[in-house]
């Protein structure tokens, strides 16, 4: 799952500084937030970009016929192996591997401090 032990620790480390306490609780307020937007009640596609381990699709209050995943780290494909309404693909961070005007909703949340 990770090349080395030491990318695990970070992992691990990171989750529990922004997921868990105080932070956690404010990540889980920018989620529900998110929601506060009247969409339709159903949307079709939707893509979010960068779920690593922590998707968005728990906080959705509209529901959707397929749920999309682009991901750069490979670890994070396997979170979602056992949701058959996910569609995970691995990406390079720049191309999206999926064709334009294909989604009807786009999310990406808690990504854009990654991106040198």
């Amino acid at each position: 799952m990770y090349k080395k032990e030491n990318f695990k620790k970070l992992d691990n480390k990171y989750k529990s500084h922004a997921y868990e306490g105080l932070m956690g609780f404010f990540m889980k307020i920018c989620h529900k937030n998110l929601e506060n937007y009247n969409f339709p009640k159903n949307i079709s596609k939707v893509l979010e970009i960068g779920a690593g381990d922590a998707p968005h699709y728990k906080f959705i209050k509209h529901t959707y016929d397929e749920y999309h995943i682009a991901e750069t780290s490979d670890y994070a494909t396997n979170f979602y192996k056992d949701n058959s309404k996910i569609k995970v693909k691995k990406y390079d961070g720049k191309n999206l591997p999926f064709y334009d005007n294909y989604f009807d909703r786009i999310i990406i949340s808690h990504c854009l401090e990654h991106i040198l």
